[in-house]
């Protein structure tokens, strides 16, 4: 009998850890175990404080400048426009 990389006992240690992380992508925040999963296979923390954006409506997402940028690789720069002119849509009714 072949012993798995975890031990003989492996597969049930998993077993209550995959079944609670499966039911929680299933539930209602299930995009963001996703997000922080992918995160994690990263090496990143999955549940930095850190808010680079937030969505405030359908056709709008307020974007933190100042937060931190993490280039894919290294030597990479990052070049920021000089002038952004917002852009401002009035309604009239």
């Amino acid at each position: 009998m072949s012993k798995d990389v975890l031990g003989a006992d492996g597969l049930a240690a998993l077993a209550g850890p995959m079944k609670d992380f499966y039911e929680k992508l299933a539930g209602a925040n299930g995009l963001e175990w996703f997000v922080a999963f992918k995160k994690f296979l990263r090496r990143e923390n999955p549940w930095s404080t850190e808010v680079r954006w937030h969505l405030i409506d359908n056709n709008t997402i307020e974007v933190n400048l100042d937060a931190q940028v993490k280039l894919p690789f290294e030597g990479a720069e990052v070049a920021w426009p000089t002038k952004v002119d917002p852009i401002v849509k009035t309604v009239s009714g």
